[in-house]
């Protein structure tokens, strides 16, 4: 079950400070090896963050089985770092409107992609076929593409006690791939939402600072 106001004490910190992780910076004076360092630290300040909030719910919470704590930290942390490297890859390109740029982001996958793959899914397939487990392959496939989708599949296929009432009767006579597990959600976001960001971001970055030097050579030349 996806708690809204869990996502957004995950998410939104994280958009935040990775639209605003460069703030000072210039391409033309901090090389962009440099920027790994600060995504770095960021990425440990939030995970930490993540473990110590977990670890506070499991202690209020009492009894809490390893390996829903386990299931919880890693989702979240996914969550966070995917929203941050989106946000820092905004930071890399767009100097004054990053926030903006990151907030769009948010906004299209907590508001639209969801809603948008539901309604297709229900409008192509019909109740009959998804209240059977006749779901398509491409709605597999589409949950990879979102972090908040890769967030849930985190959980609802790591533990079935993170299912609510809709998920467990849509789940229980789906024939699931077998690759839909939740280290397969973890690895894609890995590569879609924190890898491919960073270096994106990284190769922008680095186009920004051979661009303003090459004017500021051709500046002094003319000079």
């Amino acid at each position: 079950m996806v708690r809204s106001d869990l996502v957004l004490a995950a998410s939104v910190p994280a958009l935040l400070l990775g639209a605003r992780a460069l703030r000072g910076r210039e391409p033309a004076v901090h090389r962009a090896a440099t920027l790994l360092a600060t995504y770095a630290v960021h990425g440990a300040l939030l995970a930490l963050g993540v473990v110590v909030a977990a670890g506070i719910g499991a202690w209020g919470a009492g009894d809490t089985p390893f390996d829903a704590w386990l299931a919880f930290v890693s989702a979240h942390i996914v969550l966070a770092m995917s929203f941050y490297s989106l946000a820092f890859l905004c930071a890399c390109y767009l100097r004054e409107h990053a926030v903006a740029a990151a907030a769009a982001i948010w906004i299209f996958f907590l508001g639209v992609y969801e809603a948008l793959t539901r309604t297709i899914l229900f409008r192509t397939e019909g109740y009959h076929n998804l209240s059977s487990g006749a779901f398509p392959d491409w709605f597999w496939g589409a949950q990879a593409l979102s972090p908040l989708a890769s967030y849930t599949g985190i959980l609802i296929l790591w533990r079935e006690r993170f299912r609510d009432y809709m998920e467990t009767e849509a789940l229980k006579n789906a024939a699931l791939p077998g690759w839909l597990v939740p280290a397969t959600f973890v690895a894609l976001a890995a590569v879609l939402w924190m890898l491919l960001p960073l270096a994106l971001g990284l190769l922008g970055w680095w186009w920004r600072a051979r661009s303003v030097r090459a004017v500021a050579r051709r500046a002094a030349e003319s000079g």
